[in-house]
């Protein structure tokens, strides 16, 4: 018997990592739902922990439609949850998304800041490398 799912549902949770969108259209225009785990949402449950109420479930898709459409990484999700771990006490998915280029930025900064570092130190002889 198919799942019936009401046309005001962007699109639902129907197992672990699987969305189910209101229309077959969207789920061919997006390429999803074909039995494959959508990593953008599951990324959000490491971080979030599981959407349980119809509001939680809407933000969630909220943030997961925002970063999917920026084409973001789950990597790159990663990186701005840690950067608004670091910034701030409580934030939510829409946060993550809201700060998403600052913690991108910040966190490729730090890494030419390092690696420029490391390669004065093999310059001037003071690694071990």
């Amino acid at each position: 018997m198919a799942e019936v799912v009401s046309t005001y549902a962007v699109n639902r949770r129907v197992g672990p990592g699987r969305v189910r969108f209101a229309s077959a259209e969207k789920e061919r225009r997006l390429g999803v739902n074909k039995g494959e785990i959508d990593p953008v949402w599951d990324v959000l449950t490491e971080a979030f922990g599981e959407a349980r109420t119809k509001s939680e479930r809407g933000r969630r898709n909220a943030a997961v439609r925002e970063l999917r459409d920026a084409e973001v990484t789950p990597e790159e999700i990663r990186i701005a949850v840690a950067f608004c771990r670091r910034s701030f006490t409580h934030f939510t998915e829409m946060a993550v998304c809201g700060w998403l280029s600052r913690a991108l930025h910040e966190e490729t900064s730090r890494g030419a800041d390092v690696r420029s570092i490391f390669e004065r130190m093999r310059q001037s002889g003071g690694g071990n490398a």
